[in-house]
């Protein structure tokens, strides 16, 4: 009797922990696309505010390695002219290829295909095919850099400049050192800030529990 009452508490407490609300909101969707015929490559960072077509995630592919940051929305079908042509919806294969870097609020639309280790910039449109080691931006999306040249003189850059350390930025504990700060404005009045580290340890564990160890390998 002592054991079930136990277990129905433990119950009750995961029902109301944040990781059962993590579970809910991002990793069971995550798992229906998925069994819904979305492929995942492995080591994917998809963030939880990408929206992926959910009436025909079978239509979308992403491979090894990719990044998709927050707010990118993968569009698999368009019904924007069925009242105009006899009630008819475009659908159309998204094939993200690996190494890819998807930025923040990017649209991708049906039948694109983004060829390996490119980059598409935060805010982009992309309406036609990417070829491969390519950085596109803009609305719509068109090429302004290789991708192994961006990669090239993003990491010149990083060894030039003062680096700082991620000390719980995304928990708001940088606020406690001030000096910390004025140097990082000083900084950006010249350029780039860069921060060594992902995120405090607890954003990690988060990140973690959605994404799974494996993403924080590459």
């Amino acid at each position: 009797m002592v054991n079930i009452i136990i277990r129905v508490i433990n119950k009750v407490r995961f029902l109301f922990s944040p990781r059962y609300r993590l579970e809910v909101r991002y990793k069971k969707p995550r798992e229906d696309l998925v069994e819904r015929g979305l492929k995942l490559g492995k080591n994917v960072i998809l963030s939880p505010s990408v929206t992926i077509d959910k009436s025909y995630p079978y239509m979308i592919s992403i491979g090894d390695n990719c990044v998709i940051c927050s707010g990118t929305r993968l569009i698999a079908h368009d019904a924007t002219a069925i009242p105009f042509n006899g009630g008819y919806m475009r659908l159309g294969k998204i094939d993200i290829k690996e190494n890819c870097i998807i930025g923040v609020n990017v649209i991708i639309l049906p039948g694109i295909t983004i060829g390996p280790n490119s980059m598409v910039a935060s805010g982009s449109m992309v309406n036609k095919d990417i070829p491969p080691n390519t950085c596109v931006a803009g609305v719509p999306a068109r090429f302004f850099m290789k991708f192994d040249k961006w990669m090239e003189e993003m990491k010149d850059e990083i060894s030039n400049s003062t680096a700082f350390a991620s000390v719980d930025i995304y928990r708001g504990m940088d606020d406690k050192d001030q000096e910390r700060k004025k140097k990082m404005i000083e900084q950006s009045r010249k350029g780039n800030v860069w921060i060594e580290g992902r995120e405090s340890k607890n954003e990690k564990i988060v990140r973690e529990y959605i994404y799974g160890k494996e993403c924080f390998k590459f």
